[in-house]
């Protein structure tokens, strides 16, 4: 289903109302009316205009949206493309859902022709964190040289699960390492970040640069516009994978490293 025109139109008329309060509007300076300029006794010191922020501009935007009952029950499409005119808008990314989203449960494997454990978490939600406790116990029973935390394209706000992870890797004497994308943002990104401090072998390429939980603007049709207050400096890797246009061979490139970095501790 393609958005109304309707829609169309009162976004960018809502936009356009709202002139300055956009993150990107020119903040040209206003000439004062010969009258008004008359009706001043003395000058009173200039107080610094207030800026809004993304979000103000986004709730304003939203509201006048709702207001029409124009929001119909969301399809995928539909959503897609309310999300594409938002993030023209405002240059805030941000995702339109109507329900949250099944979460995906971690996985874990031997990675083929390794003794490296690949622990694979795409989304870190409540439920996730019960998950993590069986995934511990999974990787003792297969006595790992090394664990590679697979978080390419992760994302999610809870930090739980991510509380849980690092508090894992502390106690863990395993050699341990993170691969992750450009596509690693939210809680999976801040988790990333935490680990690098630590100092962990991290593999990859430059992280999305949107750290943290989503806030979220709720619409009165059971939607709810969730996005990113800010962005930040993308992480980078020590290793970086780019050369390696397969993505899909990345974990067996990093294992490969880890399989290396092991012996040379052994030997030592």
């Amino acid at each position: 289903m393609r958005l109304k025109p309707a829609i169309f139109a009162l976004l960018f008329g809502a936009f356009t109302a709202l002139g300055d309060t956009a993150p990107n509007a020119a903040e040209a300076p206003q000439d004062v009316a010969p009258a008004a300029k008359a009706q001043t006794a003395q000058p009173t010191p200039q107080q610094p205009a207030s800026k809004a922020t993304a979000k103000d501009a986004a709730e304003e935007l939203l509201k006048a949206v709702d207001q029409t009952g124009l929001l119909e029950p969301i399809t995928p499409e539909h959503a897609q493309e309310l999300q594409d005119i938002l993030l023209k808008l405002l240059n805030v990314p941000a995702t339109l859902e109507q329900e949250a989203p099944f979460p995906k449960a971690p996985m874990v494997s031997v990675i083929p022709g390794t003794r490296v454990v690949e622990i694979a978490i795409p989304q870190f939600d409540d439920d996730i964190a019960l998950e993590l406790k069986k995934l511990a116990q999974l990787i003792d029973k297969e006595k790992p040289i090394a664990l590679l935390l697979n978080l390419c394209k992760s994302s999610g706000d809870s930090e739980l699960p991510s509380q849980q992870l690092l508090e894992y890797c502390s106690t863990e004497s395993t050699l341990i390492a993170v691969l992750f994308d450009k596509g690693t943002k939210g809680i999976a990104e801040t988790t990333v970040q935490e680990l690098a401090q630590r100092k962990y072998l991290a593999f990859g390429e430059p992280s999305a640069g949107l750290p943290g939980a989503r806030k979220a603007i709720p619409l009165s049709n059971g939607a709810s516009l969730k996005y990113y207050a800010a962005k930040s400096q993308p992480i980078k890797p020590q290793i970086d994978l780019t050369q390696t246009a397969d993505h899909a061979k990345w974990p067996r490139t990093a294992a490969d490293h880890l399989t290396i970095t092991h012996i040379q501790k052994k030997t030592k």
